[in-house]
């Protein structure tokens, strides 16, 4: 069943009529915590007790504990809302000013050999640092932790409306092993054990989609003359599609530092399309691959794609560093890009 979010205006009445109904109510609040006159974040508090919550403070001062963070930005003369930071780890960007939200970044993530699942960190704890003269960004500082064998003290992100049609997010961060930390190697052998930054949308048809395709400037194959040789690369487009299985048939190596994972007819939602651009690890140790799952769900992100750290450690030990992690997210608005090569 789905959830039904109310205000705080019938929030005593939604949970009175829950008695008498299978109704499921979510009761949240927005509280407004920062405001600039350029940039506004609001924090939700959710009565949802199975939701996780971000601990902010601004200029190093409590705040509340929030299930998200809705941040919004003057543009000619509204405030239209440009970023979300959910307790879950998710970053969604809109692009304004008519644009809506879909999909959504993950930072690092990786398949555990003892857990067998993905763990994902999560911000944990975030600083809103005031602007004082200069109010292009909205910088943060603050913490990560996937709870159990990874963390970050030295989170950063810095928000950027780089255009009225370009939504940037700037992110770095080191994480270190906070317990034994072993990669399962056979997800990392076809490029999925370690997920250094990750993306995630919705694909059902081309009538219910968020997004439609993944794109790579990856190595093509070689070219040789009379004396030497030389590889070719080029980009590689891989459509979604209405099933389950890997987005592209093999881990991409990455020849560039740029994965996309494309919107490119607008419709049917202005929903953007989102772009990792990686600084560390180099693109030259990574490479690209997604996976997708049947869905009937339009709200669920059945779509995944990411860039892999290929050459991450098999097993860290408690207290060790694994790396710094740089990389800038994008929301950009829908359009077709030219691929080499577009696979079915």
């Amino acid at each position: 069943m789905g959830k039904v979010i109310l205000g705080n205006s019938i929030c005593a009445w939604a949970l009175r009529l829950l008695l008498v109904s299978a109704l499921t109510v979510v009761c949240r609040a927005d509280t407004p915590i920062y405001d600039d006159g350029v940039w506004m974040v609001n924090g939700v508090e959710s009565t949802n007790a199975s939701l996780t919550n971000i601990d902010v403070t601004v200029a190093g001062q409590f705040v509340g504990s929030f299930t998200e963070l809705k941040i919004y930005r003057s543009v000619s003369g509204t405030f239209p809302q440009i970023f979300s930071i959910q307790g879950d780890g998710g970053l969604s960007p809109a692009v304004p000013p008519a644009g809506v939200f879909g999909g959504v970044f993950h930072l690092t993530g990786y398949w555990d050999c003892y857990a067998g699942e993905r763990l994902d960190v999560r911000i944990t704890t975030l600083n809103i640092q005031p602007n004082t003269t200069k109010t292009t960004a909205l910088n943060f500082n603050g913490t990560l932790s996937n709870g159990s064998t990874l963390q970050a003290t030295d989170l950063t992100l810095k928000l950027v409306l780089t255009t009225e049609n370009n939504v940037r997010m700037d992110v770095r961060y080191t994480l270190f092993a906070t317990s034994t930390l072993c990669i399962d190697p056979y997800r990392q052998q076809y490029g999925e054990g370690f997920q250094a930054v990750r993306m995630s949308s919705n694909y059902i048809s081309t009538q219910v989609k968020d997004n439609d395709a993944a794109r790579v400037n990856t190595i093509l194959g070689q070219s040789c003359g009379c004396c030497s040789c030389h590889r070719v690369t080029g980009f590689v487009c891989a459509s979604f599609f209405n099933g389950t299985g890997y987005i592209y048939p093999f881990a991409s190596p990455m020849t560039d530092s740029g994965l996309l994972m494309l919107h490119g007819i607008p419709g049917p939602r202005n929903t953007p399309a989102l772009k990792i651009e990686l600084k560390q690890p180099p693109h030259g140790k990574s490479s690209a691959q997604g996976y997708i799952v049947t869905t009937a769900d339009p709200t669920e992100d059945n779509a995944d794609l990411w860039v892999n750290w290929d050459w991450a450690n098999g097993q860290y030990a408690p207290g060790q560093k694994v790396r710094k992690f740089q990389f800038r997210l994008f929301g950009m608005l829908p359009e077709s890009k030219f691929c080499d090569i577009f696979l079915p």
